[in-house]
C-alpha cells in the first residue's frame, strides 16, 4: 500500500516531480552508497585492529628473542646491563 499525498497521488512521485528525476536517483545512490560504505568502513575498522593487536604480539615477541640474544652474547656485567638498558620497556607482557 502506498501513502498518498493531498492530490491522490503516490508521495514519491511529488518528490519526483518536485525536486526532478535526476535528484531523486542523485538522493538514492547516495542513501545506497552510505549504506553499502558504511558496513565496508566497519569491516575495515574491525580488520585493522586485529591487525595491530596481531603486530604488536609479534613484536613483543621479536624483542623477546632479541633480549634473549643480547643477554647470550653478554660476557661482562657492563653488557648485561647495556642489554637490560637497550630494551627497557619495549617489551610489554600481553595476554
Amino acid at each position: 500500500m502506498t501513502d498518498r499525498g493531498a492530490n491522490g497521488g503516490p508521495n514519491w512521485l511529488r518528490a519526483a516531480v518536485l525536486l526532478g528525476v535526476p535528484s531523486l536517483i542523485a538522493l538514492y545512490l547516495t542513501w545506497q552508497l552510505a549504506e553499502v560504505r558504511s558496513g565496508q568502513f566497519e569491516r575495515l575498522r574491525e580488520s585493522v585492529e586485529r591487525h595491530e593487536t596481531a603486530r604488536a604480539h609479534d613484536m613483543d615477541r621479536m624483542y623477546a628473542v632479541m633480549y634473549a640474544e643480547c643477554l647470550n652474547q653478554a660476557v661482562t656485567d657492563l653488557q648485561l646491563s647495556r642489554c637490560a638498558v637497550a630494551f627497557e620497556g619495549l617489551m610489554v607482557k600481553t595476554k
